[in-house]
């Protein structure tokens, strides 16, 4: 607390004696003010109110570093304020943002150094990055509450510079093919097949190019293949159990299998033959692994690991890229892995599966709108709507 007085001085103009208390608590100044005909008395209220306003103010102030950083608010007001009322795929994702993209770019900087421009700055670097909005937001959200326990419960700073951030909306793409985010039949089977030479040259791709089977023929996210334990698929059912998910945050020496994307993405996919074949031959492969590589044991076994390790999905997508580049399909730039999931909706579509079992097959909730997200049209699908309707026209007749 920085101590300032209090003054007294006549007004001619009132023809009285006017006294006034200061009192300043971290770049902040309270103060009162009053007025009496006698100096003595002006003298004597003021040095009172300015004692009891010394007192007030000093109840609840406490001393804070003004040097404090970013990181270190971070980490005082994540495990102080928040952590305690987070679930813990809340707490990874929290976590995961906090030290991948907040701290490495101002978490050293002092708080009360960072201004407006500044935190503009580094959010206008995370959208040049191509970050999905979304993610911005979040991320703006985390720091946004976090200047917030700065103002009002360290009164460290006096505004926050969060606040009023210009996060503009993507640009549409005008490319038809990455609006229509899906592979055509002949390109599945083109990348299978690069798929195939890639793991003739090099044996430890074959997990790779199994989930590049996997995917389309199942729907699920990525992150859900690349969370499936040996043990969510069932050989005798031909299925594979969907109950959670491998984080984006997770680090090759620990994993982290978080609570899948909503309560409706939990669920049991029915594979076909083929690709039931191929999850058991990934499983035997696996063991076969293990067996020969006791050192790689881990606590996890997961259904697609890579070296006795699990996936990353960047590592998949670097896969992807080279299998399209060798394959001689079009590479989707931000959607090559979601684009095989987009596939297995359309192949649905076009084998006239109703659209609640698509919803409930891809894990998504009864009001989705599928339709719009998923449901792209192209040639195949238009012929296969003239035809189920000139079946209907004759059966009519």
């Amino acid at each position: 607390m920085d101590i300032m007085g209090f003054t007294v001085k006549f007004n001619e103009k009132r023809n009285k004696w006017i006294w006034r208390a200061r009192v300043s608590v971290h770049g902040k100044q309270y103060e009162k003010s009053g007025s009496t005909n006698d100096r003595t008395d002006a003298e004597l209220e003021g040095s009172q109110v300015y004692a009891q306003l010394v007192k007030d103010k000093s109840r609840d102030t406490f001393v804070i570093d003004t040097k404090i950083t970013m990181e270190e608010l971070m980490h005082e007001w994540f495990n102080t304020c928040k952590k305690g009322s987070l679930s813990r795929k809340s707490i990874v994702t929290y976590e995961g943002n906090m030290k991948k993209h907040i701290i490495p770019e101002i978490g050293s900087m002092q708080v009360i150094k960072i201004n407006r421009v500044c935190y503009q700055k580094f959010i206008n670097k995370l959208i040049s990055q191509n970050y999905a909005k979304g993610t911005i937001l979040l991320i703006n959200s985390l720091a946004c509450s976090c200047f917030d326990f700065a103002i009002h419960d360290l009164r460290l700073i006096d505004y926050n510079p969060a606040r009023k951030i210009n996060i503009p909306a993507k640009k549409t793409l005008n490319n038809s093919e990455e609006k229509n985010k899906f592979y055509t039949d002949e390109d599945l089977e083109a990348m299978f097949i690069a798929a195939d030479d890639i793991v003739m040259k090099n044996p430890e791709k074959a997990p790779l190019a199994d989930l590049l089977r996997f995917l389309p023929a199942s729907g699920a996210r990525i992150s859900e293949a690349l969370g499936l334990l040996e043990t969510d698929y069932y050989e005798q059912q031909g299925k594979v159990t969907i109950d959670k998910q491998l984080s984006s945050f997770s680090t090759l020496s620990n994993p982290l299998l978080v609570p899948t994307k909503t309560i409706t993405s939990n669920r049991d996919i029915y594979l076909d033959s083929k690709t039931s074949s191929i999850l058991k031959k990934r499983v035997l492969k696996n063991k076969e692994f293990r067996f020969k590589h006791p050192e790689f044991t881990k606590k996890h076994q997961f259904l697609f690991s890579y070296r006795g390790r699990h996936i990353y999905k960047e590592q998949f997508r670097v896969f992807i890229e080279k299998v399209c580049k060798e394959s001689g399909v079009h590479y989707h730039k931000k959607h090559a892995i979601h684009a095989l999931r987009h596939t297995h909706v359309k192949s649905l579509v076009e084998a006239g599966v109703p659209e609640v079992s698509i919803q409930q097959r891809i894990g998504h909730g009864k009001n989705s709108v599928v339709t719009k997200s998923y449901m792209h049209a192209d040639e195949k699908m238009a012929k296969v709507t003239v035809e189920q309707y000139e079946k209907f026209i004759s059966a009519g007749n």
